[in-house]
C-alpha cells in the first residue's frame, strides 16, 4: 500500500506541476518578441511568400470575423463599419481623463504598457478562430514608465536621411528645383483662368467630399459664392501645380494616422507638423483639414483613380521640402505622414494602402463612440449638411431600430467595398451614403471590426494604439511617444498649444439621455464592440481592458 500512495502521489505532483508550467509555456509565446521589419519592397504585388509568413507568425490572435450579411447589431456579432473625417477635443463633452493619466506621462498609450497583462492567461481572448471572444476579468495594469521592451525598440530604429554627398547635390541644385516649381505655379495658375480644370477638380472634390458645398450654402448667396469661387481656384491651382512637379514628388508617407469621428486626429496631426523632420500633405496649407489629409483613397482624383501610385505621390511634397528640413533645419532625417482618418473606416483602403506602402506604421487613435458619434454630429450640423436623423431627440421607444438594425443601403454598400478590387472604381453611391446615413456613423464605432483589415495585413509591430483621453490630458506626452515610435528624434520637438481650432461649439445642444443610453448598450453591452476591441488590444500588448466607456462598467 505504502509504495501505491507513493507512487499516486508523485503522479498528482507531476500534473500539478504540468498544469503550473501551461500558463508560463502560453505566456512565452504571447510574448515572444517578433522579427525583424520587412524588408523595403517598392511594387504593387502581394508580397514574397517569406514575408506573407511573416505577417502570419506575428499577427495576435483577433475575435472571430464579421458576418458581411449581417443586418442587426445584437450583442457579441461582428458588423462592417464605416465613419467620417472628423476631429474632437476633451473640452467639448467635459470628458475627465481617465484614473492611469494621473501619472506624468500616460504609459497605457505606449505600445509596450500592457505587456505584462498580455502575459497573465486570463487577459486575453479565445485562441480558435470561431470562438466568441472572451473579456479579460483581470484588472488593469499599474501605470508604468515608457519604457518599452525588445519587440517595440526594434520599430524604433531612427529615420535615415540622405548622405552628406545627397544634401550637398540637392544644394547646388535648390535654384534650379525652385525656378521648376515656380513654372509650375505659373502654369497652374494660367491654366485655373481657363475655368474648365477648375470646375472638373472641384466636382470630383465635392464627390469624394460631400459635406463642402453645404459650407457655401451656409454662408449666403453672395459671401458663399465668393467663399466658392476662391476655394475652388486655390484647390484647382495646388491640384495642378502637384501634378507638374511629379518628377520632384518620390515620396509616399511613412506612417498613417487612423481615426474615427472626432477622435483628435487633427490635433495629433498638428503637433507633429512642430517637428523638424515631418510634414503633412501637400495640400491647401490655409485649410486644417486638406493640409494634413488626402483623400485619395476616397476619391479626390475621381472614383477610378484611387489606387494609382502615380497619382498618391502627388498628395506629399517636393524633395524642396525634404531638402528645407534636412539641410536648411537640421533634421537628422525627413518624413511625410497622411492623416486621413476616414482612411480606416472603409474596408477597401487597407489593401490598397498595403500595396502602395507595405511597410508603413499606423497611428490609431481611439475614443468612446457615445460622445463621438455625437460630436460627429453636431460638427456636420454646423457645416450645413442637412441630416435627416438627430442624437439629440427621443429614441423610438425601447427597441429602436435605428440603434438595433443596420440600414440595408448601408450594408450593402459596404459589402460591395470589402469585395472590391485593389483597382476597381468606388461605388457611386459612397460618398453620400457614408456621410449622411446614420447607421454608417454608428458604424465607425464597431472599432475591432474596422481595424480587422488592417491588421490582417500588417505586422503586430506596425501599430500604436493612442486613447483620446489620455491624449488630451497629457498631449506632449503622447506626441512624444508617437515621435519615437515613427522614428524621429523626440528631442528636437517642442511642444506648442494648439488654438481651439475645429472644437465644436454645443451650445445648448445635447444628446437625449434614452438615445445615450442605447448608444451606450448598442457599443457597450456584453459581447459588443466596446468589449471586443478592449479584448483585441489586451492581445496587442496595448491600452488596458479597462478602457472607462459607456456601458462597459463593471466589464
Amino acid at each position: 500500500m505504502a509504495p501505491q500512495a507513493a507512487a499516486e502521489s508523485a503522479a498528482a505532483a507531476a500534473a500539478t506541476a504540468t498544469a503550473a508550467a501551461a500558463p508560463s509555456s502560453a505566456t512565452a509565446t504571447a510574448t515572444a518578441p517578433p522579427a525583424a521589419q520587412l524588408a523595403t519592397r517598392d511594387g504593387g504585388d502581394g508580397g514574397s511568400e517569406q514575408q506573407q509568413q511573416h505577417l502570419q507568425q506575428h499577427r495576435p490572435q483577433q475575435p472571430a470575423p464579421a458576418a458581411a450579411t449581417a443586418q442587426r447589431y445584437p450583442a457579441g456579432s461582428s458588423s462592417t463599419c464605416s465613419g467620417s473625417s472628423m476631429d474632437g477635443s476633451s473640452q467639448e463633452t467635459g470628458e475627465a481623463p481617465p484614473a492611469a493619466a494621473a501619472a506624468a506621462t500616460p504609459a497605457a498609450v505606449a505600445p509596450a504598457a500592457a505587456a505584462a497583462a498580455v502575459a497573465k492567461p486570463a487577459a486575453g481572448i479565445s485562441l480558435g478562430p470561431h470562438d466568441k471572444p472572451k473579456l479579460s476579468t483581470v484588472a488593469p495594469p499599474e501605470p508604468q514608465s515608457p519604457q518599452q521592451p525588445p519587440e517595440q525598440q526594434q520599430q524604433q530604429q531612427p529615420l535615415q536621411g540622405w548622405s552628406p554627398g545627397r544634401r550637398l547635390g540637392m544644394t547646388l541644385a535648390a535654384p534650379l528645383l525652385a525656378a521648376y516649381c515656380c513654372a509650375a505655379f505659373g502654369a497652374a495658375w494660367l491654366l485655373t483662368c481657363t475655368i474648365l480644370p477648375s470646375y472638373v477638380l472641384a466636382q470630383r472634390l465635392y464627390w469624394a467630399c460631400p459635406f463642402i458645398p453645404h459650407i457655401w450654402a451656409r454662408l449666403g448667396p453672395v459671401a458663399g459664392t465668393a467663399a466658392r469661387l476662391g476655394f475652388e481656384a486655390s484647390h484647382c491651382i495646388n491640384i495642378l501645380t502637384r501634378l507638374l512637379t511629379l518628377p520632384l514628388r518620390p515620396h509616399l508617407p511613412a506612417f498613417y494616422i487612423l481615426g474615427f469621428p472626432k477622435c483628435g486626429t487633427t490635433s495629433l496631426a498638428e503637433h507633429l507638423k512642430h517637428h523638424p523632420g515631418l510634414s503633412a500633405t501637400a495640400g491647401l496649407p490655409y485649410h486644417e483639414a486638406l493640409a494634413k489629409e488626402s483623400h485619395f483613397f476616397q476619391g479626390v482624383y475621381g472614383r477610378t483613380h484611387a489606387h494609382s501610385r502615380t497619382l498618391y505621390r502627388s498628395c506629399f511634397p517636393t524633395v524642396l521640402t525634404r531638402w528645407w528640413h534636412e539641410v536648411v533645419r537640421g533634421a537628422p532625417a525627413w518624413a511625410c505622414f497622411d492623416a486621413c482618418p476616414v482612411n480606416v473606416c472603409m474596408p477597401h483602403t487597407a489593401e490598397r494602402i498595403r500595396r502602395l506602402t507595405p511597410e508603413a506604421k499606423f497611428v490609431v487613435m481611439l475614443r468612446d463612440p457615445v460622445p463621438g458619434v455625437f460630436s460627429a454630429e453636431i460638427m456636420m450640423r454646423d457645416m450645413g449638411v442637412p441630416l435627416t436623423w438627430s442624437l439629440m431627440e427621443p429614441p423610438q421607444g425601447e427597441e429602436d431600430p435605428r440603434f438595433t438594425q443596420v440600414p440595408a443601403e448601408v450594408s450593402a454598400l459596404w459589402r460591395r467595398l470589402a469585395a472590391l478590387g485593389p483597382e476597381e472604381p468606388l461605388p457611386r453611391e459612397l460618398p453620400t451614403t457614408f456621410y449622411t446615413q446614420l447607421g454608417a456613423v454608428l458604424q465607425c464605432g464597431m472599432y475591432a471590426d474596422l481595424l480587422r483589415p488592417y491588421l490582417d495585413r500588417f505586422p503586430k509591430d506596425s501599430f500604436m494604439f493612442v486613447e483620446f483621453k489620455q491624449f488630451t490630458f497629457n498631449p506632449e506626452a503622447v506626441v512624444r511617444q508617437v515621435l519615437q515610435f515613427v522614428g524621429m528624434d523626440a528631442a528636437r520637438y517642442t511642444h506648442k498649444p494648439l488654438p481651439p481650432a475645429m472644437k465644436n461649439n454645443y451650445g445648448s445642444r445635447a444628446m437625449h439621455p434614452g438615445v445615450r443610453a442605447a448608444l451606450a448598450r448598442l457599443y457597450g453591452g456584453p459581447g459588443g464592440p466596446n468589449r471586443r476591441l478592449a479584448a483585441l488590444l489586451a492581445a496587442w500588448g496595448q491600452l488596458p481592458a479597462e478602457l472607462g466607456w459607456m456601458g462597459m462598467e463593471g466589464a
